[in-house]
């Protein structure tokens, strides 16, 4: 389970910057929903084996953009029958909808729980 940034980095957790030293936020949304994208997918496919006598079979993968930048997707392929992501992407779309709607929601909860322990001085004044 990925409980920090550094767990989503492939580098062993170096943010991605800019030249002058500021964080990238583009390329760390990017990551960030690359990765979470593939870990759903991977969990998906793990209960489908668990709950059968079936095995995974290595992924494939597939490139889809979105508008914080092109992720790609390692889709898990099954010994026995086939996995595909329904809720996650439509079968030969490389639109983001939901991917992006995805990732829209696990932020705003995120930020609605970071916000609880906040007071209201303290979160006006970062405005």
């Amino acid at each position: 389970m990925m409980n920090a940034i550094g767990d989503f980095a492939p580098d062993g957790g170096a943010m991605p910057r800019f030249d002058d030293g500021m964080v990238n936020m583009q390329e760390l949304i990017r990551t960030v929903a690359e990765a979470l994208v593939n870990e759903i997918m991977s969990a998906q496919a793990d209960e489908l084996c668990d709950s059968s006598q079936n095995t995974r079979n290595g992924h494939r993968e597939r490139r889809l953009i979105t508008c914080a930048g092109a992720i790609t997707m390692r889709i898990p392929e099954l010994r026995i029958g086939s996995y595909f992501p329904d809720e996650l992407i439509e079968r030969y779309s490389r639109a983001d909808r939901a991917v992006a709607s995805a990732i829209a929601e696990t932020c705003a909860s995120e930020s609605r729980r970071g916000r609880r322990g906040a007071s209201p001085r303290s979160s006006a004044s970062t405005r």
